[in-house]
Order: structure tokens, then C-alpha cells, then sequence
């Protein structure tokens, strides 16, 4: 019986691997939005109020917030689970952001609390839960 060389099998495994049909790919299970995220579209963040189909954060006084894409993704994801801790690694793939770096997701939440909070440096709306993520308490 003659022997086979590795390379040979090992070309011959590859190419097999090549042209099998490819599975559809698994998509990850994501929670539904809370019921508050449904009926008409609009959303008590504490004091301010954000419209998912105008894209757009209005202050109690009805003026306008002005928020990046990447804020208002990142704003709407919480605010569609509220008092839900959501993890780093959650929060950038719920907002399909592209960034690798964690510092991503912190600079906007950053952001997003000078945008909102009475008191960016004692937060009472978007929350840090330590070793975990980050919460929003729309009651906050």
C-alpha cells in the first residue's frame, strides 16, 4: 500500500472545505425592544424625550439636543432596555459599531452623559455598573 504524502491530504481536505456549500450564518439572538420602544416610536430618557423615527433628543423645554449617529445608536439601545445592564461587547453590537477599542463605547457615554445629566460627574441616568456595564434609568 503506498503511502500518501500529508501535503497531498491535506490539499485534498482544503479543497473539500472550499467548495462544500457554506451554512447560512447563525445570527445572534438580540432581546426584543421593550414594549415602551414600540407605540409611536418615542422615548422618556429622565427629563428628555427621544424620537427613534426623527432621530432626534428634545430637552423637557422642547429644544432640541444636538447627538452623533454613533450617540443616538448608542442612546436608543439603552433607552430600548431600560434598568438593563448592558455589557461593553452588548452595547457594541447592538450598535454595530466598528471600533475594536472598549474607550469607544466609554468616550460616548461620556458624551452622552454631559449631553444629559444635571451632573455629568455624579450620573444618575446613565449608570456605571462596575465589572459589568452600564444602565439607564430613564427615572433617573
Amino acid at each position: 500500500m503506498s503511502r500518501i504524502p500529508a501535503r497531498i491530504i491535506i490539499l485534498g481536505a482544503r479543497l473539500f472545505i472550499q467548495t462544500a456549500p457554506q451554512a447560512a450564518p447563525v445570527a445572534s439572538p438580540t432581546p426584543p425592544p421593550a414594549p415602551s420602544a414600540q407605540p409611536g416610536r418615542r422615548l422618556q430618557v429622565g427629563a428628555c424625550r427621544l424620537d427613534l423615527d426623527a432621530r432626534r433628543l428634545t430637552s423637557a423645554t422642547g429644544q432640541e439636543i444636538p447627538l452623533g449617529a454613533a450617540e443616538f445608536n448608542l442612546l436608543s439601545v439603552m433607552a430600548a432596555r431600560p434598568r438593563r445592564v448592558l455589557s461593553r461587547d452588548t452595547l457594541r453590537s447592538l450598535t454595530a459599531a466598528e471600533e475594536a477599542d472598549d474607550r469607544a463605547i466609554d468616550v460616548r457615554i461620556a458624551r452622552l452623559r454631559r449631553k444629559l445629566e444635571a451632573m455629568p460627574d455624579q450620573p444618575r441616568l446613565i449608570r456605571t455598573v462596575r465589572g459589568e456595564g452600564y444602565l439607564l434609568d430613564p427615572d433617573g
